[in-house]
């Protein structure tokens, strides 16, 4: 995979991002962290597969390695260990995570209009390029939850709002005086 995932069209976030946003509003807040973590750092972006290479997957799996450590990494032994438990996970963290089909169907549906969109590239680029963007637009959602935190709500609007008490108008000293 290249380093540089190729750009998203402006267009193509801006049709996509209400039901992105609308998604991400129904993770908790743990998770949507996660989701950021598992998509900045995975090895490979594969929509469809829970888990791919050592730390890749789709949006949820890359998610899910990030939340239970026993799902980093490959190998023979490690998958036979975690097959039967990939199951359990997968149906226990969907019954108690809202929206987490939705984020699937949402990234891998993402995945597959860019690539219409973009036929010359490489669907491991343009899946690595939406997952990016899936992760910068779960950074903005963490900002809005903070900004309508209850911390905000301390604040006094009329101390905010209020004008500054006036200063006396001193006349200037001439300088030649």
């Amino acid at each position: 995979m290249s380093s540089q995932a190729p750009e998203i069209s402006r267009r193509f976030r801006a049709e996509r991002n209400e039901g992105l946003h609308r998604v991400l509003r129904g993770l908790p807040t743990d998770f949507v962290v996660a989701l950021i973590e598992g998509l900045e750092q995975a090895d490979v972006i594969t929509p469809g597969r829970l888990f791919a290479g050592d730390s890749g997957g789709c949006a949820v799996g890359v998610t899910l390695r990030v939340v239970e450590p026993d799902f980093r990494g490959s190998g023979a032994l490690k998958r036979w260990r975690r097959k039967k438990s990939i199951q359990a996970l997968y149906r226990g963290v969907a019954k108690s995570i809202p929206h987490l089909h939705a984020l699937e169907h949402v990234f891998d549906r993402s995945v597959d209009l860019c690539s219409g969109e973009n036929p010359a590239l490489p669907k491991h680029e343009v899946a690595k390029a939406v997952a990016l963007w899936v992760a910068a637009e779960a950074r903005a959602e963490l900002l809005l939850r903070e900004l309508k935190a209850d911390w905000l709500d301390a604040i006094e609007p009329a101390a905010i709002t209020a004008p500054a008490p006036a200063r006396p108008v001193v006349a200037p000293v001439p300088a030649f005086a």
